[in-house]
């Protein structure tokens, strides 16, 4: 290897345990998803509708892992070296920007692509089945999820070179990374028959920005649904262009922001909005909406108030009032979008399509959203160096976690309450709904508990933020994926009452079952399931209570 940089990132992050054990867990995981659809008397019928069905699971197994991890190493690549003062060292060197860059982004790739070489095995079994043709599926599965790998890759790179912290290089990342995967289907799915036709081919252009439409046509899922997620032969083109565009244009910024000239960030002047003109704060407070001028002096804090709770959301950019309104806003267009195509798509879609997609819409955001808010408010302190001061003060280490714990689950509150007046709606066109929601909003309230006491039990647990969430985030995607395999396998390998329960551990089956949707309602889940949260919240909590006396005892 010619540039050091390669040797360095990828090399480097092959000798990491996690980095290991994700490629061992990558593979058994796979491993196990081929062989629990395999044909349990060996044979298959000349259709091949067997073998596309293991095919299927496989293919979006493996997409689903791939946009998961491709990011996280080079999401916190550049700026954890801008943090520790390498980066000024690095880029005074010999090498060029674009060496670096070029370093870095073969890194991230390349540990992608050992992910990929590690899932052969299960690809190979699946291909042996027969019924799958090898150059125009197999291959072009790789070859689409390789493109995707550096598609995100370079992405994260780009947003790590703005980034302040690690924590927020992973939360925007994970963003925009879901943005484009799900948030560019909707707008086509929109539209209706009320466009045009150059809007409508914008739109299609649009949506062939997520890899979705591709991966469908590979795995012959093209004609699932009427409108929306149907792609037509050009989606893999389009794609192509699109990813290959998108590769060039973040490649290009990251080269830019790696600039010397760039490494100090001058910040522009600015005043207190109190001391402005009074036309400006009547301008500003009129574009804040009146209440959410980030620029006005905040209150003192009260002789009553805990003064963690005020430092985490006057520290934390979603804990800023502006920016939990802009969420709120967001949160509850989309849910009433997805009211909106559940009036107009009904027929095409039917019911539980239409309550899959609001109950992936708050699962997903809790599972998302919860590490990126809970998994640093221990570990980002031993990080920065903040845990001690915190233990110099006169705070008692109980009043330390619970104003973290209060701060984290006041924005996840009105996050998920900012998503229910897409049930709202359905209680006023159908008030027999009424049960069903509340089933839903207790199951999602016992989920966000849970993804809170698990995410601070990590960062208790772990010295990195970036291990503590990978951790999180791994712990959760089995718990919501990895025993929706056994579902897969039911009436072959696996009888009814192992597939309950497992489904019982499983967050997302709880909130399917209690919204109604007929493949889970033969198992019943609840109250089964809500116990098994709330126990498994307990038990997280004890390990932070014990792990937190343990920090803060003296050394």
């Amino acid at each position: 290897m010619t540039n050091p940089i390669i040797q360095r990132e990828f090399i480097g992050l092959l000798r990491r345990p996690p980095a290991f054990l994700l490629q061992v867990l990558l593979a058994a995981l796979l491993a196990l998803l081929v062989a629990l659809r395999w044909p349990a008397d060996a044979q298959v019928n000349l259709s091949g509708e067997e073998t596309l069905a293991v095919f299927r699971i496989f293919g979006y197994g493996l997409f689903t892992m791939t946009i998961a991890f491709a990011p996280l190493f080079p999401a916190v690549s550049i700026v954890r070296e801008r943090q520790a003062g390498t980066l000024t060292l690095l880029l005074n060197s010999p090498l060029s920007p674009l060496s670096v860059l070029t370093g870095k982004l073969v890194g991230g790739v390349g540990y992608t692509l050992v992910l990929l070489i590690m899932s052969l095995p299960a690809a190979a079994a699946c291909w042996s089945m027969g019924g799958i043709a090898f150059a125009s599926q197999l291959c072009m599965l790789y070859a689409l999820l390789a493109l995707a790998a550096c598609q995100y890759v370079s992405i994260a790179l780009l947003i790590s070179t703005r980034a302040a912290s690690p924590e927020s290089a992973i939360r925007t990342t994970y963003l925009l990374i879901f943005i484009l995967v799900v948030v560019v289907l909707g707008p086509y799915q929109l539209k209706g028959g009320l466009l045009g036709p150059a809007w409508s081919t914008a739109l299609d252009w649009l949506r062939c920005l997520s890899p979705l439409p591709a991966l469908m046509d590979i795995l012959g899922h093209s004609g699932l649904t009427a409108r929306g997620l149907q792609s037509g032969n050009s989606s893999g083109f389009r794609f192509i262009v699109l990813a290959t565009a998108t590769i060039l244009l973040a490649a290009t910024l990251t080269w830019r922001q790696l600039s010397r000239w760039l490494l100090d960030r001058p910040h522009p002047r600015s005043a207190a909005t109190d001391d402005r003109a009074a036309f400006v704060r009547f301008y500003r407070r009129i574009m804040f909406l009146w209440f959410f001028d980030p620029q006005r002096r905040s209150r003192l804090i009260g002789d009553f108030t805990n003064p963690v709770i005020a430092k985490e959301f006057r520290s934390n950019r979603f804990g800023r009032s502006h920016w939990m309104a802009r969420l709120v806003i967001i949160c509850m267009i989309v849910s009433l979008a997805l009211m909106l195509i559940a009036t107009r798509s009904t027929t095409d879609w039917g019911a539980d399509a239409l309550a899959a997609a609001l109950v992936l819409l708050q699962v997903g955001m809790i599972i998302f959203v919860t590490p990126t808010l809970a998994c640093g408010i221990i570990s980002a302190e031993r990080e920065r160096g903040g845990w001690d001061l915190l233990r110099m003060t006169p705070l008692p280490a109980r009043r330390i976690i619970t104003g973290k714990l209060m701060a984290v689950g006041t924005r996840l509150a009105i996050l998920v309450v900012a998503t229910f007046p897409g049930y709202i709606a359905m209680v006023l066109i159908e008030p027999a709904q009424l049960p069903r929601a509340t089933r839903v909003a207790i199951t999602l309230a016992l989920i966000t508990l849970f993804a809170i006491a698990l995410s601070a039990a990590c960062s208790s647990l772990c010295r990195q933020t970036i291990r503590a969430m990978a951790a999180t985030y791994g712990l959760l995607l089995s718990l919501c994926l990895g025993t929706l395999l056994v579902w897969f396998a039911q009436g072959q390998t696996v009888s009814p009452p192992l597939v309950r329960r497992a489904l019982m551990l499983n967050p997302l089956a709880a909130c399917f079952h209690a919204m109604g949707m007929s493949a889970f309602t033969r198992y019943d889940l609840l109250p089964g399931a809500w116990i098994f949260l709330g126990t498994a919240s307990f038990i997280c909590f004890v390990i932070l209570i014990i792990n937190t006396w343990r920090l803060t005892r003296p050394t």
